[in-house]
């Protein structure tokens, strides 16, 4: 049985950063492109878009930060 995120699976991340916040945005649309192959796990993209989100936004803030 595969793990089915419910539809508003992208309101559990929270980007504190605009990059992050496109970046989210970008996941939404691609979501439901890459849903339509067999092989996709809903599981394992939440957990790649939540780790790309971190990462995203670490650098972001560590930019701001240098040029403040």
């Amino acid at each position: 049985m595969s793990y089915q995120p419910t539809p508003d699976w992208y309101t559990t991340l929270m980007p504190r950063t605009a990059a992050g916040r496109r970046f989210l945005e970008f996941c939404k649309t691609d979501r439901l492109i890459q849903q339509q192959t067999l092989m996709f796990d809903s599981k394992l993209y939440l957990q790649a878009v939540s780790y790309a989100l971190t990462q995203i936004d670490t650098v972001s803030q560590l930019e701001q930060e240098a040029g403040s």
